[in-house]
């Protein structure tokens, strides 16, 4: 027969991942049934009020990332002290009023930015781990996160919440977007990459590599990053800027194109380039 302490104790090492049947999702649930966490999982058509019920620990995996603000606000009637939330979002910004509320309300609260898919990058050592206190009640969740993800020896990189979308304006933003839009580009054009593989220079291998490494990933994950940033007056104008930048090097003459390579090289620490 079980007791209101087995019942109590099973409560406590039992967690749900919202979202588990993602590439970060089933990693998650493989790291928490690891750490003996009884692990269910809850997708779309499951109620996320019933499901965190059944758990002391709540883990978002969600794409696309606003859909964890809806989750959040179902699971608000039982949130309180004894909770633990955790989330691995790329962009904090259209989810920071939904944690702040939940930290508020009392539960220890960590974001966390796994910097890589753990499908492209299946050895995850060394690969950095941004964790970020929610709240003032952070340390318990930030605690579990650091032993949920020791099995994979991540770089765990402490980090500030609050500026985490503005620091991934060149990290994560400008990649995804001009890979996208390359990628958008060479196919409206009916370009044969694989062909163009066969008389490749080593500079194109690294480009392609680079270009492919984003374009096989879950489109998703690309789109909730632009769509996010470029919500921020700052990244919008950073984007324009990066925009323009391609016609005025068109409009340069030979001279100047030279002398602006050579002195963005070297600004970027890159002498003896040539």
């Amino acid at each position: 027969m079980k007791t209101a302490e087995s019942g109590q104790a099973n409560w406590e090492n039992t967690a749900t991942v919202f979202g588990g049947d993602g590439a970060w999702g089933r990693k998650t649930v493989e790291l928490f049934e690891k750490l003996g966490f009884k692990t269910n999982v809850c997708e779309i058509e499951d109620d996320p009020l019933d499901m965190a019920k059944k758990s002391r620990v709540l883990f978002f995996s969600v794409n696309p990332t606003e859909n964890i603000r809806q989750i959040a606000g179902r699971v608000t009637p039982i949130i309180g002290r004894e909770h633990i939330i955790l989330e691995n979002a790329s962009a904090k910004d259209q989810i920071k009023s939904s944690l702040l509320n939940l930290a508020d309300l009392g539960a220890s609260v960590c974001s966390t930015h796994p910097m890589c898919d753990p499908v492209a990058t299946p050895d995850l050592t060394e690969v950095p781990l941004l964790l970020m206190d929610v709240g003032q009640n952070s340390a318990e969740a930030r605690d579990l996160a650091e032993r949920l993800f020791e099995p994979t020896k991540m770089r765990v990189v402490p980090f500030d919440f609050e500026t985490h979308d503005k620091g991934m304006k060149v990290i994560q933003f400008m990649v995804h977007f001009l890979q996208r839009t390359v990628g958008s580009f060479l196919a409206e054009e009916g370009v044969d990459l694989s062909s163009l593989l066969q008389i490749a220079t080593p500079n194109f291998h690294l480009f392609h590599a680079s270009l492919m490494r984003t374009l096989t990933q879950d489109p998703q994950v690309s789109a909730t990053i632009i769509n996010s940033a470029l919500q921020r007056d700052e990244t919008m104008e950073f984007a324009q800027r990066l925009a323009g930048r391609f016609q005025r090097v068109i409009d340069m003459s030979e001279g100047e194109r030279l002398e602006e390579f050579d002195k963005s090289a070297k600004a970027l620490g890159q002498k003896g380039l040539r």
